[in-house]
């Protein structure tokens, strides 16, 4: 359910990157989401709740719209 209505989504269309809800309350990042976004094999979890090929982490160039695949405290052991 979204947070502010009655109105009832998909399990499957909470945390998948696009607001169902018109507050984006069933992509809260801080919330619901936080603890059921994976990603898989080989990938690297921005901070914004997305997925980058874990060979882009640390390269130079912010991938993540959020740029937390080059964050210092993830590529201090990196390159």
């Amino acid at each position: 359910m979204c947070a502010h209505t009655e109105v009832c989504i998909s399990k499957e269309k909470l945390c998948d990157g696009k607001w169902d809800c018109y507050d984006g309350s069933d992509e809260d990042l801080r919330g619901i989401c936080a603890g059921n976004f994976s990603c898989g094999k080989d990938e690297f979890r921005c901070d914004s709740m997305t997925c980058i090929p874990e060979y882009l982490v640390c390269d130079g160039r912010a991938d993540c719209e959020d740029r937390s695949d080059e964050k210092w405290t993830v590529c201090r052991g990196g390159n």
